[in-house]
């Protein structure tokens, strides 16, 4: 989709495309039309206009200018507009492009986004927070709760904000740890820690771990064994 994008730059195209991949998908369990639409925001994003770099928001506009044409509905520009963010985060790693500095404090450009982005932008600073905290859990969150605004608006799955940027997080429990034979009870140990507000979506994240991160077509097991643990 990324390629498609940058080789033609045409909107309708890649609509088209989209269109064709839900039709072909739908009613299957597949990732294809979600990737679709938020791998065309992220390849709107490709850093090759030099006047912008080193403006963030001027960077990021030219996606969320085609995200608004192409989506025809809340989820495909939620979708789309994740892929923006995804994009500027990998950008912002390169010194060339001089947006460096915000990884130093990434929720402060989430915070300048509109509501209905914000939850989506959070998620794609996660990669800075592990990096930044060196996979440090109590950290990412103790960041999180401190910078995020708005917790308690509702996201796009009916969670709240709060919740599905915790289980973001979280999900990434079983990559870091998931080998351990004690990760289980560190993992429930470590969530019972955290506030009211974290102590189940924390739960959850590490839940939706053994999914993403689970050898495939068996990642179910364990999943099923650590819902059901004793403690």
């Amino acid at each position: 989709m990324e390629t498609m994008l940058l080789a033609t730059g045409d909107i309708d195209e890649a609509r088209a495309f989209c269109e064709l991949v839900d039709q072909k998908l739908r009613g299957q369990a597949s990732a294809a039309t979600t990737a679709c639409y938020h791998g065309t925001g992220h390849g709107a994003i490709d850093g090759s206009d030099p006047t912008a770099w080193g403006d963030i928001d001027a960077m990021m506009e030219p996606g969320f200018k085609i995200c608004e044409k192409m989506a025809q509905n809340e989820l495909q520009t939620y979708l789309c507009d994740t892929g923006v963010f995804n994009a500027i985060e990998i950008l912002s790693a390169d010194p060339k492009y001089g947006i460096a500095e915000f990884r130093n404090d990434p929720f402060v450009m989430c915070n300048r986004q509109l509501v209905s982005r914000r939850e989506g932008c959070y998620a794609n600073m996660i990669p800075i927070l592990f990096q930044t905290y060196n996979n440090d859990f109590q950290a990412i969150l103790d960041y999180v709760n401190s910078r995020m605004i708005d917790a308690d608006v509702i996201a796009i799955d009916g969670h709240t904000v709060n919740d599905l940027t915790v289980i973001d997080v979280m999900v990434e429990y079983i990559r870091i740890h998931g080998e351990e034979s004690d990760y289980a009870e560190k993992g429930i140990t470590f969530c019972r820690a955290q506030t009211i507000d974290d102590k189940l979506p924390c739960i959850e994240g590490i839940s939706g771990g053994h999914i993403k991160y689970g050898k495939p077509g068996v990642e179910y097991v364990k999943n099923l064994s650590f819902c059901a643990h004793s403690m």
